[in-house]
């Protein structure tokens, strides 16, 4: 039986802005040590959603290495699924899933780079 947590629906819980935005991720998913790049759907100070290929159960820790455009350094971090959403791209390949992270280990100088990065770009 699956247990995925859908996407929040009606009023938003966020408590951070956030924006819809690419950004390249690097995740290591089931704990396997093997990275694989997978793209965000929208950053927030808080945590991100990233288009995964394979299903990750809720409350699941994930080692994250996120690249700010324009900055050479990468936020290291881990988060922690907390809504997954199944989906069809209506193709072959397989199924795909959105997954919400909320950055559970991530020092406050590294959520001031991606609090500042948001805020950046807003303002273009």
């Amino acid at each position: 039986m699956e247990h995925l947590q859908e996407k929040p629906q009606g009023a938003e819980r966020r408590k951070r802005p956030h924006i819809n935005i690419v950004i390249a991720c690097n995740v290591a998913l089931e704990g396997k040590g093997e990275e694989q790049t997978y793209f965000t759907k929208n950053i927030s100070a808080g945590g991100l959603c990233i288009l995964v290929t394979q299903k990750v159960e809720v409350n699941t820790i994930i080692p994250l290495r996120i690249k700010i455009p324009s900055e050479e350094s990468h936020i290291l971090t881990k988060g922690k699924v907390v809504w997954s959403n199944k989906f069809e791209l209506g193709m072959k390949g397989g199924d795909r899933f959105h997954i919400g992270i909320e950055f559970t280990e991530i020092s406050a100088s590294d959520r001031k780079r991606i609090h500042d990065y948001i805020a950046e770009y807003i303002e273009r």
